[in-house]
């Protein structure tokens, strides 16, 4: 995978370099690589307790391809429009840039967007940066407790 640093001479998780589309970027440590562990749904999760279908939409797949958006390159807005949604709730790591890319597609796409932040965590500490982002695209801030209210 391009944006891991293992795949970069000399360089090390976290330190920037231009991707394929001439951006600047960061590197990775290695992490959810097909066939491995890390790719893995955690064992413990209880796929007969969702009360409807469940879809496992992958990002990532392509080798010269990494999106940090779950919108990147996997139908998922298809996905929802043909099911009529209208909400997201976003969740997961790292709050700075999947989550964020995420949200932002979601709410460029035409969804209510929500970020749950007591299920995120972000690798900067400082996420007064994503908040901005996110109150400027419209994107609620809420902690798990609130979906119900919604």
């Amino acid at each position: 995978m391009e944006a891991f640093a293992s795949q970069h001479t000399g360089k090390k998780p976290f330190e920037k370099y231009t991707n394929s589309d001439g951006q600047e970027d960061t590197l990775w440590p290695d992490h959810c690589v097909a066939n491995t562990p890390g790719a893995d749904l955690h064992k413990d999760i209880d796929f007969g307790a969702i009360p409807k279908d469940f879809y496992i939409f992958k990002k990532g797949t392509k080798k010269d391809y990494h999106p940090y958006s779950g919108f990147g390159d996997t139908k998922l807005q298809d996905f929802l429009e043909r099911r009529g949604i209208h909400q997201v709730f976003i969740t997961g790591l790292a709050l700075d840039y999947c989550v964020k890319d995420t949200a932002l597609d979601a709410v460029e796409a035409g969804f209510d967007t929500y970020v749950i932040e007591d299920a995120c965590a972000s690798i900067d500490p400082d996420i007064n940066p994503t908040l901005r982002e996110f109150n400027k695209a419209g994107i609620s801030f809420i902690e798990s407790f609130e979906i119900e209210q919604i």
